[in-house]
This record gives structure tokens, sequence and C-alpha cells, in this order.
């Protein structure tokens, strides 16, 4: 498994709910007539929850006030499909500076939501001390989830929302040497009782290939199966909630799956590569070890540049993604890429916006953007915008011109009142 030193769909700890994905396509040839195509720019896609940490630097005066990191929820409600919303807002909760919000991990539904603290300034590549708090959608309940800073991460709720699984470094508040392998063991726990239960360690490497790895992701198959690929020993393993041994389903781990696309992928970073496999949709099949070692790669891509995060299409079809084509270039270009018939959409370029979302009928992409100076109409720095998806047939991946440099053009959805650290939003 290729090793890489952030996580699969989080950029500068931005976290899009439904983060990573892949599929088939929405690229077939597909005639739009004009009034199709404004029709689609009209229905903008309506904001229904967001959650996301706001940044206070410190303030002197008489009386001095520490940084500090909010928790805050927004909620938009609508009298009707015409009416523009109206906007509630809340503080759930706050920390000092020094143990900011380091991450955010919403249920599906964005009724609970659970925060990553970061302790004492300490962070190392994939290793930061840190521990989970649940806190309910009104901010009226609150749980601390771990209190022993052992460095959690990729948090992934049950489909029954009643249970979390992460991963965590063992070890991790015990040393400070960043060339020490430090190895990873995976947890469910129940976020009502707070029991938390082992379900695979890993074995600590030798000292001869110790290094830091990056946390490695957690897939629900089933409310009591989960994958999840190991590195020491290296392979994708099915893991039970009901007590029953790990089963090691291949040799080689994969470096992200997608259950409901039916995708998995593998990552040559050196190479700028990805090899994308089509898996079977029945979940049985996929406990099954023969099941994956018949498996072969059906689409390779090869990118300009460091590999991009794929965002799937509400149909499972199209992959929206960021690519930067240059290392000493902050421009992004985002395209929409068919995995399987390989064509390719250009959207537009920018520096400002990051992430990326699809709307729930598949017509906008919701971006957050930032700007250094404040926006001259709210005063804001960060906002979430919405970008019309393009239609027609797109060009082959192998003929796309990556030195395309069309600034995307974008509505505005919402502005922030201040810094933003973590953001996931919903319609």
């Amino acid at each position: 498994m290729n090793q890489k030193s952030c996580a699969i769909g989080v950029s500068i700890w931005l976290i899009c709910f439904q983060s990573i994905s892949f599929g088939q396509t929405l690229i077939k040839s597909e005639k739009t007539t004009e009034q199709e195509r404004k029709t689609r720019s009209s229905a903008l896609p309506k904001l229904r929850t967001i959650f996301y940490t706001n940044y206070k630097p410190s303030s002197g005066g008489k009386v001095y006030v520490p940084a500090s990191v909010t928790l805050h929820k927004v909620d938009f409600k609508y009298a009707n499909s015409s009416s523009p919303p109206f906007v509630v807002e809340q503080k759930l909760f706050r920390v000092d500076e020094e143990s900011g919000i380091h991450a955010i991990y919403p249920s599906s539904d964005f009724g609970q939501v659970i925060a990553s603290f970061q302790h004492a300034d300490f962070s190392l590549i994939g290793m930061e001390i840190n521990d989970l708090e649940w806190i309910s959608a009104g901010g009226t309940k609150k749980k601390r989830l771990t209190k022993d800073q052992g460095g959690y991460h990729n948090v992934v709720w049950s489909p029954d929302q009643k249970t979390i699984a992460y991963a965590s470094r063992q070890g991790v508040a015990k040393t400070i040497d960043i060339n020490k392998y430090v190895k990873w063991a995976v947890y469910t726990q129940n976020v009502k009782t707070g029991k938390r239960t082992k379900l695979f360690e890993e074995k600590m490497a030798s000292s001869e290939d110790a290094y830091p790895i990056s946390p490695p992701f957690l897939r629900w198959l089933s409310p009591t199966q989960l994958l999840y690929p190991s590195s020491r020993p290296e392979g994708l393993y099915l893991l039970g909630t009901t007590g029953k041994p790990p089963i090691r389903l291949t040799k080689d781990a994969f470096d992200e799956i997608d259950l409901d696309a039916h995708f998995a992928f593998q990552e040559d970073y050196l190479a700028h590569k990805i090899q994308v496999t089509s898996l079977p949709s029945d979940p049985v099949a996929l406990t099954k070890p023969q099941t994956w070692s018949a498996l072969k790669p059906t689409q390779t891509f090869v990118f300009p540049n460091v590999l991009p995060t794929l965002i799937l299409s509400p149909d499972r079809h199209t992959a929206a993604m960021w690519v930067s084509t240059k290392m000493d270039d902050a421009t992004s270009v985002l395209i929409l890429l068919d995995l399987k018939t390989r064509a390719v959409r250009f959207v537009g370029t920018s520096e400002k916006a990051y992430g990326v979302q699809w709307s729930k009928d598949g017509n906008w992409l919701t971006l957050l953007t930032y700007s250094p100076t404040p926006d001259p109409q709210d005063g804001s720095y960060y906002h979430i915008v919405a970008v019309p998806v393009p239609t027609g047939e797109g060009v082959p991946f192998d003929q796309f011109d990556w030195k395309q440099n069309t600034p995307l053009k974008w509505t505005k959805l919402f502005a922030f009142s201040g810094g933003v650290v973590a953001v996931a939003w919903s319609e």
C-alpha cells in the first residue's frame, strides 16, 4: 500500500460530507437543450445544515481574552420552495486554542457530531494527539468518548448511527520521535454508553522500515462488519463487531474503497497514477477472499501532478476532482471524470476554492472558498458557493488540455462570520 502524508478526502482539514467516491458517468452523449440549461442554472442547491469551527484570535485591552475555537451549527429553514432561507446559527462548544478542534465528523443525518480535539500544539505527520467528544445537534448534550490522548482518526458512523469506528495510534502520546513507527489499532465505540471495543491491532514494524504512516480508512460493509487496510501485516481485512476473528481478504491493501459506487482504487504517488477496480454489488461476496483475489483493475489514470481526491456524483456515475498541474502553482483545475468511458469535462480553475461536494440533484457542485481580503459585500473571508455542472460529452482523458485556465464562476450560498478550521455541510 502506498503511503501518504494526509488522509484521502481531507484538504486543509475541510471535511466535506460524503468525502470520497467513484463511479460511472453523466458524460455519455447527453444532448441538453438551452431551456434545460436555464432550468438547471436557476435551481440553486438549498443548504440545510452546516457544522463548522470558528477561530478567534486572542485580544488584549483591560481584559485579556485567549484565542479559542468554537464549534457552530447553522440551520436553514424554508417557508416554501421559492422563499429565501431563515438562518439560525448557534455555538455548540468552545475550547481554547491549545486544544483546538482538529476535525469534525457529523452523522449521516447531521443529527449529531463527533469533534476531534487536538492537544498541546503537538502534531507529527499523521500522529496528532487528540481525543474525541460526542455532541448532540442542539449542543445540549456532550460526552467525552476518549481521555487517553491516543491519536484518533477517520471516524466513521455505523449504518444505525449508534456506533462509531476509528483508527488510533497505539502509544502516540508516549513518543515524540517522528522516525518511530507507532502501530494502528481499530476500535468501535457506542456513543450512548461510551463502551469501546478493540477489533484489530497491527504489528510493530522492524527498525529497518520504521516510519510514520498516514491514517488508514475504515468502511462499514454491514452493521456488524468493517473493511480495514492494514500496513503490518499488509492487506485488506474484514473486521467483525460480534467477536469473530479478523479475516485477511487480500495481500495488498487498497488505498480507498467506495462501497456505494462499487469501486476500489490503488494509488502510485511517485507515478501520479490511480488504478480503479470494479467491485461486485453483493456485500456477502465482499466477505470472501476468493472474490477479491479474482479482481483486476479496470481503468488506469495518470495525472500531471499530485493525485486528486475523487468525489462521486449522487447517481454514483461521475467523479469530480481538483487536479494540481504544477507543484509550485496554487491554481488547481476542477474537472469531472467518467471512470468507465474516460471522458473529461472541464469546470474551471481557482486558487481560492477548496473541497467539492455534489448537490442532491447532481446539477451543482458546492465548494468552500477563501479570500485573503474580506468580501466587499458581506465582509467575510470564507463562503460556501455553488458552481453549475457543465453539460456536454467531454473529451478523452488522454487528450485533455491541463493548461486550460478559465476561472470558476460561482453563486454565494453562505458567508461565514470568521475563520474556518473544519467544515461539513448538507442539503
